[in-house]
């Protein structure tokens, strides 16, 4: 219940009644407890609009996210990440992130995890396939989550289309080395 306070402010309260009967077994009075919640509420309120902020940037970011287990299978993936692997959402969640590596870079490319000496998060650049065979340079941030999330390992990766970027420096470098002058 919430009720405005002598001070003009609102308090939310939490009311439990009981109802007390006679000996005969009518209804003799009532009971009534009055326990202040509102710090409780408060504190709802304000994980409530972080859980907002957290889905929002999910579900806006124009890169690629996901969390994955330590095996490297995801297990949640933003609509950025389908879309940039060329696929439904259903299709890339529960496969491992290994797979969607282009054949030339499945050797170099084995492990999702990080280093577990606390050095922070590890970036590679490696292609990637989409379904239509359409290959894109992936830069691939890992970092390791909070081990409190859950009973395993878990990894946020994500995933940027650095391909117009790998294109221009390998042009840069091709042009720096064949200069006609």
């Amino acid at each position: 219940v919430r009720m405005r306070h002598r001070g003009g402010g609102f308090r939310w309260l939490d009311v439990a009644t009981q109802v007390v009967r006679n000996a005969v077994g009518e209804p003799a009075q009532l009971r009534t407890a009055w326990r202040d919640v509102t710090d409780r509420v408060k504190a709802e309120q304000e994980r409530d609009a972080a859980l907002e902020m957290i889905r929002s940037v999910w579900n806006s970011s124009p890169i690629g996210i996901a969390v994955c287990d330590a095996r490297g299978v995801i297990e949640e993936a933003n609509h950025a990440l389908c879309v940039m692997l060329g696929r439904r959402r259903n299709d890339v969640v529960g496969r491992r992130l290994h797979t969607f590596l282009h054949p030339d870079h499945h050797r170099l490319d084995t492990v999702i995890a990080p280093a577990e000496d606390g050095a922070g998060p590890h970036q590679s650049e490696s292609r990637y396939v989409r379904p239509d065979g359409t290959p894109f340079w992936g830069l691939r941030t890992t970092a390791t989550l909070d081990v409190r999330i859950g009973a395993e390992p878990r990894y946020l990766v994500h995933l940027q289309d650095v391909t117009v970027r790998r294109i221009a420096h390998e042009k840069l470098i091709y042009t720096a080395s064949h200069d006609p002058l």
